[in-house]
């Protein structure tokens, strides 16, 4: 039995834009198949909205429901009588509690108490004082 090589088959650029051809003209022949052909239609217009002027009947209801006139005046006199009966609230004068209220002192006072601790407390420093590391001696040569 003999061997013989099987040579590499490959299409040329020819056969490629055959086929990118083919396959653009089978979607476009699906497009006008599957496409609606009917004429485009205007839809009918939807009923709008409309604006009625009420009547003379209309006109308790609309009284009712609007808050307005409550408040407004009306040809009949004022609106709510008792608005006019009606007192201020009492409200009482502020005063402080004792036992809210500071103590009064000299003004010449106000610093005794801390002068006081600061001279009876034996306390650490706020700030203790950094010193410097000592030097480093240079290396010693052998």
């Amino acid at each position: 039995m003999t061997y013989v090589p099987v040579e590499s088959w490959s299409w040329s650029r020819r056969h490629w834009w055959g086929v990118v051809a083919l396959i653009f003209i089978v979607q476009l022949a699906l497009i006008f198949w599957l496409g609606e052909t009917s004429p485009i239609r205007p839809r009918p217009a939807a009923p709008a909205f409309t604006l009625r002027l009420a009547g003379d009947a209309a006109t308790e209801l609309l009284t009712l429901r609007d808050p307005t006139l409550f408040v407004l005046p009306r040809p009949e006199g004022h609106p709510a009588p008792a608005a006019l009966k009606e007192s201020p609230p009492v409200v009482p004068p502020f005063a402080w509690p004792e036992s809210l209220r500071p103590p009064l002192s000299a003004a010449g006072q106000l610093g005794a108490t801390f002068q006081r601790l600061a001279a009876t407390s034996n306390s650490i420093p706020l700030f203790p004082q950094v010193k410097p590391n000592p030097p480093t001696p240079p290396p010693q040569k052998f």
